[in-house]
């Protein structure tokens, strides 16, 4: 076996071990430039712009959940712009935990199973009501908000914001509101900013 023999193709930015070209003229995955001075087609793919984590008026691309929460009730009440993907999937996890905490409190604390009847096998104690009340609010604190981020987020794959209501077609509605918030970015979605200060 030969001393300069590797297992793995190479690191991305690391030099091909044999010093041999990409055979066959093909393009580098790694977004280098590839052999014989042929642009790369991929490399736009490869990284997208991180955003301005200061200007509420563009997307933020690469957010973490905590950044994303605190811009999710900043932008309230904004239909304008767009928002990245990460914007939009880390609040609706956020919101989903939230959720399924106070649903999962409800059935373990705040049930009566011994006032369990045939007509209400469920029956709430205060407790039960209580959290009830409590996820009712955060139901209509973040209704409207939920509703701008998802018009932002169809901005950003450059559809106008009423495509939401897709999701009332029965069955193939859903499933392709959930394709399209799942896209990827297009720059053509840039012609939905608005420069403002928020």
């Amino acid at each position: 076996m030969s001393q300069n023999y590797q297992p793995y193709p190479p690191e991305p930015g690391q030099p091909n071990p044999s010093g041999q070209p990409n055979p066959y003229g093909q393009p580098n995955p790694y977004g280098q430039p590839s052999a014989y001075g042929q642009p790369n087609p991929y490399s736009a793919y490869q990284q997208q712009p991180e955003g301005d984590p200061m200007d509420l008026s563009l997307p933020w691309y690469g957010i973490g959940l905590v950044d994303a929460y605190k811009r999710f009730f900043k932008k309230y009440t904004v239909f304008t712009g767009r928002a990245s993907r990460g914007e939009y999937w880390w609040v609706a996890l956020v919101n989903f935990i939230i959720v399924a905490v106070l649903r999962l409190l409800v059935s373990m604390f705040g049930t009566d199973w011994n006032a369990a009847t045939r007509f209400d096998p469920m029956p709430l104690n205060g407790f039960g009501v209580l959290v009830n009340i409590i996820q009712a609010l955060f139901a209509l604190a973040i209704l409207v908000p939920s509703l701008a981020l998802v018009w932002r987020r169809f901005h950003d794959i450059d559809k106008p914001g009423p495509y939401y209501f897709v999701a009332l077609i029965p069955l193939v509605g859903w499933i392709m509101v959930i394709y399209w918030l799942a896209s990827r970015s297009k720059p053509e979605g840039a012609r939905f900013d608005v420069r403002s200060q928020y």
